[in-house]
């Protein structure tokens, strides 16, 4: 018994070691943008164990990431991107290069992008036995949904 635990406390000392907390391996990303001149600027917080940061973009309509962006120093949190035009749509992909693991950070973002005012119409089934103890939280997915331009 006694080894069995010496064995668990081993694997998840040396495990320890590869990620400070759940949240090392995200990059948590914000972007703001920017009319004149256009431009959307990316910003993450940084990481001491770092190399490197890969920027990809794509519009949002598109189903696969193209090449490399930029490819910046591990000491740089920001990225500015004045290649974009208005009314578009892009996602943007931040990898982080770490030693001894890679992050990955996700932000849709554009200028003067027109909100989309109808969705379509939703189909919302609940089961009877959850509409009395979640009522609250069903019209608060409703009213989201409808919000969110959904009839």
């Amino acid at each position: 018994m006694v080894k069995i635990l010496q064995t668990a406390f081993l694997l998840i000392f040396s495990f320890s070691g590869i990620a400070q907390s759940v949240t090392d391996p995200a990059v948590r990303v914000t972007a703001q943008v920017q009319s004149s001149p256009l431009q959307i600027t990316l910003s993450w917080a940084g990481n001491a164990t770092t190399s490197q940061y890969q920027v990809f973009r794509k519009l949002k309509t598109a189903s696969a990431w193209g090449s490399v962006l930029a490819s910046l120093s591990g000491t740089v949190n920001q990225y500015v991107d004045n290649t974009v035009t208005a009314n578009t749509n892009y996602e943007y992909r931040i990898l982080r290069v770490g030693s001894t693991y890679n992050g990955y950070g996700y932000i849709n973002t554009g200028i003067e992008v027109p909100a989309i005012e109808y969705r379509g119409k939703l189909v919302l089934v609940i089961d009877s036995t959850f509409i009395n103890p979640l009522a609250l939280e069903i019209k608060r997915l409703i009213d989201d949904m409808e919000g969110d331009g959904w009839e």
